[in-house]
């Protein structure tokens, strides 16, 4: 949508009605104010990004590859990072040749996180920030200034990114398939790595096939969280789960609203971010039943391998070499309802609106729960 917006704006022609509800729809904006201005900052941000990636990531290939070859690795691995698309033209080994390397983690990881906040949260960011450094504000009160979606966005970034690292770092430490044999510094170094690339960008830069139980179903749930809603990633999304999370313990504790931050969610929008995770594990408990009636592999490798595919992520954890045609099948079907995203597939199967008016009201009679 973002492509067809830039073809338009070329050749000097209008933007439409209809064409602003695409784009909105495309970046998750419920506004169609600015949102040609959006289309430009999005562009232009990605573009620069990139760029800056891509000669980051020169300093290293270039002398290693010469300067076609490198030039061409660091901008290839560049986008590759910043659209959470995890190929790369290293070789056979994925990143794993530079799995010590400072400049090449680093890169790979900021261009990954600053993809998976979403294009709504740099924009809100950049605004914030001009606006706070022209009135000579304050770093917290420039924060607050900051729309519920980008600090939602920024909490779970920080939270999960922190979660992963730990994780990693504790179960995979001694690790020799793993971590065991690098120092301290490249030991947290690579977890964190893992723990960007678990959501989505899908790098890999030790050998998965030797992590423990734990840290794999640690990563398989921080690729199915993904990351900011109208970003590069794929999930069911942070702010969905910290949507459901927060409306569940505003239930628990007898709250008649869920609010956060001083602002009240409505309650249509925790409905649909709870239909966007059952929809998600209903996909997944089927996928996965038919995955183990054609297969001898270990259920938990099964579960990383499809939650990898519906997140397209794009790690194994070598499972994948072992699967028969159907169970491969399977994995096509995931990644492409995970790209067109679960609320979208479930409302392709609903061939006509209800009949029922949705405002009447019949008299109300409790069902018992839990």
């Amino acid at each position: 949508m973002l492509i067809i917006a830039l073809i338009l704006m070329t050749l000097g022609k209008k933007i439409t009605l209809k064409n602003r509800i695409l784009i909105g729809q495309a970046v998750n904006s419920n506004s169609l104010e600015g949102l040609v201005r959006l289309t430009r900052k999005v562009l232009k941000y990605t573009f620069t990004f990139e760029i800056i990636g891509a000669v980051l990531m020169s300093f290293v290939f270039v002398p290693i590859y010469g300067w076609g070859q490198g030039l061409f690795k660091s901008l290839f691995q560049s986008i590759s990072a910043f659209c959470n698309a995890g190929f790369d033209v290293i070789g056979d080994s994925n990143m794993m040749p530079f799995a010590t390397n400072k400049i090449i983690n680093i890169t790979c990881m900021l261009l990954t996180s600053i993809a998976g906040l979403g294009f709504l949260v740099w924009n809100d960011i950049s605004i914030n920030l001009k606006h706070g450094i022209k009135e000579k504000y304050s770093f917290s009160k420039i924060i607050k200034k900051f729309s519920l979606h980008t600090k939602i966005v920024l909490l779970m970034h920080i939270v999960l990114f922190t979660i992963g690292t730990l994780v990693f770092f504790s179960f995979e430490y001694y690790n020799p398939g793993t971590l065991g044999k690098f120092n301290l510094w490249d030991k947290f170094l690579i977890s964190a790595f893992h723990s960007v690339s678990a959501r989505t960008s899908g790098f890999a830069s030790v050998n998965l096939i030797h992590l423990t139980d734990m840290t794999k179903l640690v990563m398989t749930l921080l690729m199915l969280i993904g990351a900011g809603s109208g970003s590069m990633a794929g999930g069911i999304k942070t702010t969905t789960l910290f949507v459901v999370i927060v409306g569940v313990y505003s239930n628990i504790v007898g709250k008649k609203n869920i609010n956060i931050f001083k602002r009240t969610i409505s309650s249509s929008i925790f409905f649909k971010a709870v239909s966007v995770i059952i929809i998600a594990i209903a996909i997944l408990i089927v996928s996965n039943l038919f995955l183990i009636a054609n297969s001898n592999i270990k259920t938990l490798d099964l579960f990383f391998e499809s939650v990898s595919a519906l997140a397209t992520v794009g790690l194994t954890s070598g499972a994948l070499a072992k699967m028969n045609l159907v169970c491969r099948s399977i994995l096509i079907l995931l990644m492409y309802i995970g790209r067109l995203g679960t609320m979208t597939m479930a409302l392709a199967f609903v061939l006509k609106k209800p009949k029922e008016n949705d405002l009447v009201v019949y008299s109300h009679e409790n069902v018992i729960v839990g």
